[in-house]
């Protein structure tokens, strides 16, 4: 999660309890009280969740994280040496969490594919319709190259409305 900060990061050669640069960090995890584990240039380190801010600026002129942004983030914990350890939140949830979670996705990709198949049947019928309205009326309806053109955007209708849905489905040709 981007985020930044003005606290002072002895590994960058701030000195502690003078004002530091802003910087753009990435908070790696929160141990769910006030500790956040950031990447700041390079360096992994902990700082205070109250110095971490939505917006570039300095403690007061912008907003800073709350527990509840912060929460969705994996856990920092502490082994028995002290040393840090980040768990994964799905590792965190019971099973069944797990599992609705999973089928609402699937429910979502499904219905994607389904409104997709939907539009391609409409878009193919509008098709077929120009088609067979060139071959019997040519001239009543606007002429071949007006409705060799309109046929040509319904393919590409057709074709990018295929393209989008495979990327919604993860469907990707490998590209």
């Amino acid at each position: 999660m981007k985020a930044f900060t003005d606290y002072p990061i002895v590994e960058l050669c701030d000195a502690p309890g003078l004002v530091a640069p802003i910087r753009e960090v990435r908070i790696l995890s929160y141990d769910g009280n006030k500790y956040c584990v950031v990447l700041v240039e390079g360096i992994t380190t902990e700082i205070k969740s109250g110095y971490l801010y939505w917006e570039f600026g300095r403690t007061g002129e912008t907003r800073c994280f709350m527990h509840d942004d912060l929460s969705k983030l994996p856990i920092t914990k502490y082994d028995e040496n002290g040393e840090i350890t980040v768990r994964d939140i799905i590792t965190l949830m019971n099973e069944d969490e797990v599992r609705d979670r999973a089928r609402a996705l699937q429910g979502a990709v499904d219905w994607l594919k389904e409104q997709r198949h939907k539009s391609y049947v409409s878009l193919r019928k509008k098709y077929e319709a120009a088609e067979k309205n060139l071959k019997d009326n040519p001239e009543k309806c606007g002429g071949e190259d007006h409705i060799k053109g309109f046929m040509s955007g319904l393919i590409s209708g057709m074709s990018i409305l295929a393209d989008h849905t495979s990327v919604c489905a993860g469907e990707t040709s490998g590209n």
